[in-house]
């Protein structure tokens, strides 16, 4: 499943380093790129193009530590820092200005009456994506590797 544009969503977590590796992993190409965003979310109370240094300044932190850990070369990489409402409709508006084949995220699970479910911005991205959608979603806390099976 080769694609040469991917849009890898970074959220600042432990997860964006599977998201980056399978994103690498993924590109493939002599005009491949990835596209690295973390997307800051803005309330509605505020203007959407509001000054906000300390995001900001969190977001290209995280920018910068994912183009080290990619290992692609300057002209395969490029990172952006995106406003919006809601990280979904924010990523499908990104996909179309990009011209993306595939976007990679962690997904986040949420504890609804004892059941797991995914988070709202990856239920409206599995609905609404028009493209290939990599959700990443970390090991459940009480499930162990049986090593011996292998």
């Amino acid at each position: 499943m080769p694609f040469q544009r991917v849009l890898c969503v970074l959220k600042g977590e432990e997860s964006d380093r599977d998201a980056i590796e399978i994103a690498v992993s993924v590109l493939q190409g002599s005009q491949k790129l990835l596209y690295i965003v973390y997307v800051i979310l803005v309330d509605r109370r505020f203007p959407l193009d509001g000054n906000m240094p300390d995001e900001v300044r969190r977001a290209e932190g995280i920018l910068a530590n994912a183009e080290k850990m990619s290992g692609l070369e300057q002209q395969e990489i490029k990172g952006g820092i995106l406003q919006g409402r809601s990280l979904s409709h924010t990523i499908v508006q990104e996909i179309f200005d990009k011209r993306i084949g595939a976007v990679v995220l962690a997904a986040r699970m949420e504890d609804a009456f004892g059941d797991l479910s995914l988070d709202r911005d990856c239920e409206h991205l599995l609905a609404n994506l028009p493209i290939t959608l990599i959700l990443i979603r970390k090991s459940l806390e009480h499930y162990q590797e049986d090593a011996s099976d292998a």
